[in-house]
């Protein structure tokens, strides 16, 4: 199992594939916010907007720590391995190392009404030094995380599809296994950064599917904060669910200024 890796730069984040990291979590004083979008911005834009806000805030770019991204549809297997390598390059041109792969957390969906026409920025989070009051005075917050979004598949196979738990299978039993083992693998990225679910205060779950009656049996029970269900899709072909899950110190909604 990996070790969580500092970065130096106000978190430390579990390593996964080359495009984006298992899970980061805040480090010393500092916590993750997160800003949410009012509307989508295209990705030719959206790293210049995400490094203009870092800067109002006096916070370095490699600030950043995790992504959401909405796509217009599921992609080919070589179709994700291109859209990879020019998300990298937007991240190495904002100035985060991804040398030897990205540290930064990830999720990347693809919304089943009025979807992008291009893939775009949906959310993004950041660390920063945050505090709040306690007995002594002015203390660090509670340990804050982002775990990337995972679908039904092992990460890393070269044989992407192969892989795929109950490929094909979209009866109950079959979205049920598929459900069941995405709990399974947040449940293990929790466990490898120390937290567990009751440390969660919000959980995304996607899918395209008619799962409420799935993530009401499965996803509830354990969990303490709010459970958001979007109508998306996974970002390759033939996966059907997928979630992320965080503890942030702050939300925010921004509404970028679209020429």
């Amino acid at each position: 199992m990996s070790e969580l890796v500092d970065t130096g730069s106000g978190y430390a984040f579990l390593p996964a594939v080359r495009q984006y990291s298992t899970a980061v979590v805040a480090t010393g004083d500092h916590a993750i916010s997160r800003v949410r979008l009012t509307q989508p911005v295209a990705h030719e834009v959206a790293f210049e907007l995400i490094g203009h806000h870092l800067a109002a805030l006096g916070q370095p770019t490699t600030a950043l720590c995790a992504i959401e991204l909405r796509c217009p549809e599921p992609l080919s297997e070589q179709g994700f391995s291109d859209y990879n390598d020019r998300y990298l390059a937007s991240l190495a041109h904002l100035g985060v190392d991804v040398a030897d792969g990205s540290p930064v957390a990830r999720s990347m969906v693809c919304p089943v009404v009025e979807p992008p026409t291009e893939v775009s920025l949906h959310a993004f989070s950041y660390v920063m030094p945050q505090f709040e009051i306690g007995p002594g005075g002015l203390v660090p917050l509670e340990r804050t995380f982002v775990l990337s979004g995972s679908a039904e598949v092992p990460e890393g196979h070269s044989d992407y599809h192969g892989h795929i738990v109950a490929r094909g299978n979209i009866s109950q039993t079959g979205l049920r296994r598929k459900a069941s083992w995405v709990l399974g693998e947040m449940t293990r990225r929790l466990g490898a950064i120390g937290a567990d679910w009751q440390a969660v205060t919000a959980v995304q779950a996607y899918t395209g599917r008619d799962m409420g009656s799935l993530i009401q049996e499965s996803v509830h029970p354990m969990v303490s904060g709010a459970v958001d269900w979007h109508a998306c899709v996974p970002p390759m072909a033939e996966l059907e669910f997928e979630m992320d899950a965080r503890r942030v110190g702050i939300e925010l909604r921004l509404a970028p200024t679209v020429s």
